[in-house]
């Protein structure tokens, strides 16, 4: 078997390569209940890099041995011990993925164990039920796992391309599973829909934040599908305070799929509602020139170059005529009181973080 990765240092994509076979492996622990002994043990034995690590996959679902890497280690050889400790106790899940044909090994699948949910419960206090379902729904709903491993990989990217900078960084990122929890309960007293994306990002840039939500398009989709999560999107924040520096960031994974959604959002857009901004780009435009780079084409509106109340029909969309710009020249939002050293995949940072990433 070959084993074939990405270098870490690299401030672009790194990719998570088609449909990969995943070779599941149920540890014959993973669900058993802990004795008080055992815990106790644990909780001696488990450093603040392992608990980081274990927050991390009840956040994010699913991550792979070199994004765990990216985030926590510098070296693949000290993460892989340290990830087999946690797979031998029984706290993570390490599955095997493969591409065909043939047997090209790609970085192994990690996710929380129900086992691994109880013990985070216990070292956080709090109720083990919640991290205990959503251990058991990661295992047994895996039915997206590539999208949800190259959606987490954005983020993940995009604080590794942000270490080379002294006044940026990746503050906060929140995974699909909380996202969706606090928006229904925001939207429901405000009874509006709900939108739910990929993952949620506030983005530190010279002391102000650019607040984005990710939706990863892999092509799958119908177009039925792509109108009516733009139209939840715009109901969701039309008339908010400081929505117009909401921003909602559409990859797609192709330049003809990048041209058919801005016709798409110019037909909403013909009613002259303001809310949040939606920008896109392309996976192939990722690879190019990595996450920090010149990648975001405005949709409709004034920051695609038209005046709303002047549009009459839909025009056909010059993908090539648009500025594209970097994610730090979206308007920002706000100030903070993190500082750089505090982001994500900085030197130490979970030290500095212990409740993880989704923790301001």
């Amino acid at each position: 078997m070959r084993i074939q990765e990405t270098s870490s240092s690299t401030p672009r994509r790194t990719p998570i390569h088609g449909h990969p076979i995943i070779l599941r492996d149920l540890h014959k622990h993973s669900s058993s209940l802990l004795t008080q002994e055992e815990t106790s043990h644990l909780l001696r034995s488990l450093t603040q890099r392992d608990v980081a690590i274990l927050q991390a996959l009840h956040d994010y679902r699913y991550l792979n041995t070199l994004q765990i890497q990216q985030l926590f280690f510098h070296g693949i050889r000290s993460a892989q011990m340290r990830l087999q400790f946690l797979s031998d106790h029984g706290l993570t899940y390490r599955w095997s993925m493969i591409d065909p044909p043939g047997l090209t090994r790609r970085p192994s699948m990690l996710l929380l164990t129900p086992r691994g949910g109880r013990l985070l419960a216990e070292f956080r206090g709090h109720s083990p039920w919640s991290y205990i379902r959503r251990a058991k729904d990661a295992r047994d709903h895996c039915w997206h796992l590539t999208h949800d491993l190259e959606a987490n990989g954005f983020f993940i990217d995009l604080a590794l391309a942000s270490r080379m900078q002294v006044d940026q960084g990746l503050l906060l990122w929140i995974g699909e599973e909380s996202s969706r929890s606090s928006r229904r309960t925001w939207a429901k007293e405000h009874r509006r829909p709900i939108a739910t994306p990929d993952g949620e990002g506030l983005y530190l840039s010279c002391d102000r934040t650019i607040a984005f939500d990710l939706e990863w398009d892999r092509g799958t989709e119908s177009i039925g599908r792509l109108r009516s999560k733009l139209r939840t999107y715009v109901r969701f924040y039309e008339d908010t305070k400081g929505a117009d520096r909401e921003h909602v960031l559409f990859v797609l994974h192709r330049t003809s799929r990048e041209e058919l959604f801005h016709r798409l959002a110019r037909e909403l857009f013909l009613t002259g509602r303001h809310c949040c901004r939606f920008w896109t780009t392309t996976v192939e435009r990722i690879d190019q020139v990595g996450p920090l780079g010149a990648l975001w084409a405005p949709v409709g509106g004034p920051d695609a170059g038209e005046d709303d109340e002047e549009l009459i029909e839909p025009k056909p969309v010059d993908l090539n005529r648009l500025r594209r710009r970097r994610l730090t020249d979206l308007p920002a939002r706000e100030t903070s009181e993190r500082t750089i050293a505090d982001c994500i995949g900085r030197g130490n940072w979970w030290e500095r973080r212990p409740g993880g990433g989704e923790v301001a």
